[in-house]
This record gives structure tokens, sequence and C-alpha cells, in this order.
């Protein structure tokens, strides 16, 4: 027959701790099985031990020093409490290095808080220097507003008074109107005397003296007194050349620059008295008028066109 397998030794119970090893499992049973054993104390330092083989590794490390660590210089009896010690270095300059490169992140961390902070202060500082002259230009732009305020203010008090004159000048000034003018010229300036054949043309006399401009520009906003000085005004924002040159073709955007124009391809004029000659005609009658005054030139430069009182020619 076949024989039968004895069955296993049962593991001792009342603790749940795991060994491997047969010597270790056996000492570590010690423990629990029988009566508690007497302790066996170390001759050297007098740390008991339960049983000999634990007190005899213990003496070991009471020998002499065979063992000496490369780091410190530290001695021990046995290689394995060398082994031990030098865990510890190696751990702890795995510590330091460790430490050293976190010191290193934070003093990083630090200098760019720092950096930081000083780019705050000077953008704070900034928006204070800008709100300190923001303020200063509102002030100034107040006061502005308040002069303007009193300028109008002012005007209106001036207009109101030439207004109250003219309107007590009016019929001391009737009776002196110029001679020969009669019914044509019924309307009279309250400031200057001057008499005018239509109402409407004495109110547009009576802004030279008010100061009233009551055309404005759109686009710039520049005011005028008559309306076909706004008119010629607008040229310049439309920069139209609606006059054009028949000879060369060249365009103006004001008729009397146009006829100015068409003088250059006239014949030259030339003064009978001195014979200097003149490209345009007003340039001549103001030689006329001012170095040669003599009648026949006079009269052949008044024949031609010129006006009486001749503008300075150009330079």
């Amino acid at each position: 027959g076949s024989a039968e397998r004895p069955a296993p030794t049962p593991r001792p119970t009342g603790s749940t701790r795991g060994s491997t090893g047969s010597s270790r499992l056996t000492r570590h049973a010690k423990t629990h099985a029988g009566p508690p054993r007497r302790r066996l104390p170390c001759p050297a330092c007098g740390k008991e031990f339960r049983d000999a083989a634990c007190l005899a590794r213990h003496q070991a490390g009471h020998g002499p020093a065979r063992h000496r660590c490369e780091v410190c210089g530290k001695g021990y009896a046995a290689a394995q409490s060398l082994a031990r010690h030098r865990r510890a270095h190696r751990d702890g300059a795995q510590n330091t290095t460790q430490n050293g490169q976190n010191m290193t992140r934070n003093a990083q961390i630090v200098t760019q808080n720092a950096q930081n902070v000083t780019q705050n202060t000077q953008i704070v500082t900034q928006n204070v220097q800008n709100m300190t002259q923001n303020g200063q230009n509102m002030t100034q732009n107040a006061q502005n507003m308040n002069q303007n305020a009193q300028n109008v203010t002012q005007n209106g008090q001036n207009i109101t008074q030439n207004a109250q004159n003219m309107a007590q000048n009016a019929p001391n000034l009737a009776p002196n109107v110029t001679v020969g003018v009669g019914a044509a010229r019924s309307f009279v300036c309250g400031v200057c005397g001057r008499a005018f054949g239509r109402r409407e043309t004495l109110r547009r006399h009576e802004r030279i003296h008010t100061g009233e401009k009551p055309h404005q520009c759109g686009v710039c906003g520049k005011r005028f007194r008559e309306s076909f000085h706004l008119r010629k005004h607008r040229v310049v924002h439309t920069r139209e050349r609606p006059y054009r040159c028949d000879t060369c073709g060249k365009v103006f955007g004001y008729p009397q620059s146009l006829t100015r124009h068409r003088q250059v391809h006239r014949r030259p004029q030339g003064c009978d008295t001195c014979g200097q000659v003149f490209g345009f005609l007003e340039n001549l009658v103001w030689h006329l008028v001012t170095l040669c005054r003599t009648p026949s030139s006079l009269h052949r430069a008044g024949n031609a066109g010129a006006a009486p009182s001749p503008p300075r020619p150009r330079v």
C-alpha cells in the first residue's frame, strides 16, 4: 500500500508575524512557547538579550573597530554596522542635495517676487503720476471753460451795449446822411454813420462792429461774418478746383486766382517811362503809382483794367 504523508507541524498560534528562514522562525517561536526564559545580559554594557545568538552579535560590536567609515572616519567592529552607517551618509547627502535645490528654487521665487513687487511699484507710481497730471489737466480745462464763459458773457454784454448805442445814435445820425444819397440810402449805421440802401446790407455791416460771425464751417468749426467767406473757406476742406484755365488747363479754387493766372499768358506789360517789364498787371500799376508817377502811364494802366488802389505785388 501507499505510505501516508506525515501531517505538517502546525504553526504556533498567538502571533500574526510572518518570518522567512527556518532559523528566524525557530527563534521567533521561542518567544511564544513555554514559560518565559531568563534574559542574557551583556557583560560590557549590561543590555539584556533573549538568547545567546543575539548576545553574540551584540558583543561583536564591542570588539575592535576593524571597519571604518571613509566619510567621517567613525569605526565599527561589525561590517553590518558600517553598512547601516554609510546609508545614513547617503541619505543625508541626498537630503542635502534636495534641500539645496529647494533653497535655490525658493531663492529664485523670492527674486522673481521682488522683481514683480518692484515692477508693480513702478506701475503704481506711474499711475499716480498720470492721475496727478490728469487732475491738473482737468483743473486747467475747468479754468479755461470758466474763462471762456466769462468771455462769452462779456461779448454778449458788448453786443448788447453796441446795439443800445446804435439805437441811441440812429436819430442823431440820420440828418447827417451824405448829400445826394436821399431815400436810396436811408439805413444808417449807428456806430460809424455809414448809410446803406437796404436793411439787410446794414445788418451785415453792423457785424463789423459787433464781431458777430453767424456762418460756421461744419468741418473745422471756424466762423465767418459773410456767407461767401464760408463758401470760399470750404475749398480748403473739399480741395475742389472748379476754375480751369482755357490756355494751359491749370485749375484753381477761386475765380480771383484764375484771373491773376491768365495774365501769365498775356504779353508782358512795360513801363513807358523807364521801360521796365512786368508779367502781372498789378505789378505794373504798383510800379507806376509808387515810382513813375506820369499821367499818361497811369491813364494807360487804368484803361488796361487796373484798380485805383492796387494790392502790393508778389515778391
